[in-house]
């Protein structure tokens, strides 16, 4: 990993790109402000999915450096922004009054084109005639106006499709190169594709625009944003970037943030790759929406063919056969960046889209996708298209699936769920057989298992973290920490029946539950629109309490209180997982690959602070309420963005916020548990609850 970097942190993302840290898009600009300088001028129409930087780049427009070179200057060129989202419900009358308002502050010293601002202010609704003589004398005074129509969609889709006369008034304006007003407006699909939705009794209003389609950024765009940024992210840090973010400029600045974050947080050893994919997951939910919300029925329907090609040989067959009968939309998809194609293989651009696609594909719409993509699918073999809806039934009856395809039950293409047949736990680890893999997480990889000894199963972990070095010390350092946690013995705690070492690799064998743990059990209700009822909460929620306070009264310290430690059986029966396992592995003489101490949505602040000294039971008071509070509301009390520091400065929403019946007692006591001050926390995991 690179140096770690503390404090600022450079990258933008939540709110366009200021104009004076613009980076790239040289040829769009040259183009447009071409288009403006030319004497044949012509209005432009930008077109790009969502977030791609349209309105970054209509800002920058109005920089004197963009236009530098281009022949324009602001003492006669003046661009006018404005987001048509803020002038909602859209009337023209609106319209006209917010753009004469600032033309009326830029031209209050022109004794002729002032008093017409007056008097057009004045009608209830410009006159369209007055309109075209005011724009006219613009010209004639050497100006130009350009207007900056940011989010058009907005406009259009107040209009009448039957008599668009703004549309119609609009054109008429800037169908005359020599007038004094011409448009760039941005959209998420293309105007002309926009246009189709009227009718226009001449010729439509779009042909008077050239067109811009805004695309992700190229490879050098990316390198010149860290650079510019002057961000020292290592080859394998890069090659991490661009896996989860591809070329997409808010994925990008959203990645690297996340990424600097977790380099300069001095709680966090090293990055960890799979939080900040957690962490990037849930950040970027409404973004992917939208993204899939422009892609039309034809390229959903090749983006999951894609994202399921991992689940079975079948649909990689099929695969070969869309990708040759729909070249044309593969081509837009690459385009958009939202597949990429090389000589030997297409695929999605990245993990998380591709959980996205079938999360929207095949949880929330379901089993209708078979219906209605049957037009596309009809000459796919009988095996291929039985594969296809085999897979749509599984997935929409567990979502979970999505994120473990181990949990399928048909086999994988690649047999992703065993490991390599040279690593030493493929078949044996000393006296266990080891099986399928069934689990991953930060600290290890979790496997099924079998003790032929008892006759029994078992799930063995082994932990990503290895010995510096082989010593008989260290080894007994090892032994003497996991000795005191599988002493533990509670009916909600996951009971640990054995630990070695082998080749420096730590492994654990513990006690196999039929089932899934919290984690996995809330994305299956959220990908399905329900939540936890309250009886339910209390039932986890008490269950884990009981576990911390038996550890408690032991002295131990769980220290990573989260969903996806709390294992839920089959049976109904709640477990407690991992007790201790940050303590042991914060042993001396042990390296970690992506080590935390803790998981940050669920840390204390004195954890967060780094002071292992006033780290107690009430650390993990702290982390019970956070995940009460997520099980309530289905997220937890701060998000990825907002974290670390939230936790040590920023108060969480109110449950009653997101929970409108729940007690006021309740929320209360939740929020209590999240106090800063230790001293302010419930004094047991059992008195939260109680209470």
């Amino acid at each position: 990993m690179g140096q770690a970097i503390r404090g600022y942190n450079p990258f933008i993302y939540n709110a366009p790109v200021p104009p004076n840290k613009f980076i790239g898009r040289y040829q769009e600009v040259d183009q447009i402000l071409g288009s403006l300088a030319n004497p044949a001028r012509t209005s432009v129409a930008i077109s790009g999915d969502p977030r791609v930087g349209k309105t970054s780049l209509l800002h920058y427009l109005r920089m004197e450096e963009a236009q530098e070179g281009m022949g324009l200057s602001p003492s006669w060129c003046h661009f006018i922004y404005l987001d048509c989202h803020t002038i909602m419900p859209f009337r023209e009358a609106t319209f006209w009054r917010f753009v004469l308002r600032i033309l009326s502050q830029n031209f209050r010293n022109n004794e002729t084109l002032y008093p017409q601002i007056r008097d057009l202010l004045k009608q209830s609704t410009p006159d369209s005639y007055d309109l075209s003589n005011f724009f006219d004398d613009v010209a004639r005074a050497g100006h130009l106006v350009v207007l900056l129509l940011d989010e058009f969609e907005a406009v259009t889709e107040y209009l009448d499709p039957e008599a668009p006369q703004f549309l119609y008034h609009l054109r008429a304006l800037i169908n005359r190169p020599d007038r004094g007003l011409a448009l760039i407006v941005s959209t998420r699909r293309p105007l002309k594709q926009l246009c189709t939705d009227f009718h226009f009794a001449g010729s439509s209003f779009d042909n008077v625009f050239s067109s811009i389609t805004l695309r992700p950024f190229s490879e050098t765009e990316v390198d010149e944003l860290l650079e510019y940024y002057q961000v020292n992210f290592s080859a394998e840090e890069r090659i991490d970037l661009r896996r989860l973010a591809g070329h997409h400029p808010y994925l990008v600045q959203l990645t690297g943030s996340l990424m600097l974050r977790a380099r300069s947080n001095r709680v966090i050893e090293e990055s960890s790759i799979t939080q900040i994919e957690a962490d990037l997951e849930n950040e970027t939910e409404a973004y992917f929406t939208d993204i899939l919300y422009c892609s039309q029925d034809q390229e959903q329907m090749l983006l999951t063919w894609l994202a399921l090609s991992a689940f079975d040989r079948q649909v990689i067959q099929g695969l070969s056969t869309l990708l040759e009968r729909y070249e044309q939309e593969i081509m837009r998809l690459v385009e958009r960046g939202l597949i990429c194609q090389n000589t030997n293989r297409v695929s999605l651009f990245s993990p998380i889209f591709c959980r996205r696609v079938l999360h929207k594909n095949l949880v929330i719409k379901g089993p209708q996708v078979l219906s209605e993509w049957n037009q596309y699918l009809h000459f796919l073999s009988p095996p291929q298209k039985e594969t296809f809806r085999h897979l749509v039934e599984q997935i929409n009856k567990r979502p979970v699936i999505i994120k473990k395809p181990e949990l399928l039950g048909s086999p994988s293409v690649e047999n992703n769920n065993q490991l390599p047949q040279n690593d030493e736990v493929t078949q044996k680890l000393d006296r266990y057989k080891v099986g399928k893999l069934i689990g991953k997480a930060n600290f290890a990889d979790i496997f099924e298992g079998y003790d032929p000894h008892l006759d029994r199963p078992v799930a063995i972990k082994r932990l990503s973290t290895t010995l510096k070095e082989n010593s008989d010390e260290l080894r007994a350092r090892f032994g003497r920490e996991a000795r005191a946690i599988a002493v533990l013995r509670h009916p909600n705690i996951l009971q640990i029946y054995d630990f070695d070492i082998k080749r420096r690799r730590p492994y654990m064998v513990m006690e196999f539950i039929e089932g899934q743990n919290l984690k996995e059990h809330l994305y299956d209700l959220q990908a399905t629109e329900r939540t936890l009822s309250w009886e339910e909460v209390l039932r986890i929620s008490g269950r884990v309490a009981d576990a911390l306070d038996y550890a408690h009264h032991r002295n131990m310290i769980h220290r990573d209180v989260k969903p996806a430690n709390i294992m839920l059986g089959n049976d109904g029966s709640v477990f407690l997982s991992d007790f201790g396992l940050v303590r042991l592995l914060d042993q001396p003489g042990l390296t970690q690959t992506g080590r935390l101490i803790g998981t940050l949505e669920y840390m204390a602040p004195e954890q967060v602070r780094g002071d292992s000294h006033q780290v107690d039971h009430r650390a993990d008071i702290y982390a019970l309420g956070c995940v009460i509070y997520e099980m309530l509301t289905g997220r937890p009390p701060f998000t990825a963005t907002q974290l670390p520091r939230a936790h040590l400065d920023k108060q969480p929403i109110p449950l009653t916020h997101f929970v409108s019946h729940l007690p006021e007692t309740a929320s209360h006591v939740v929020l209590q548990a999240l106090a800063k001050d230790p001293a302010e926390r419930p004094a047991s995991a059992s008195q939260l609850v109680r209470d």
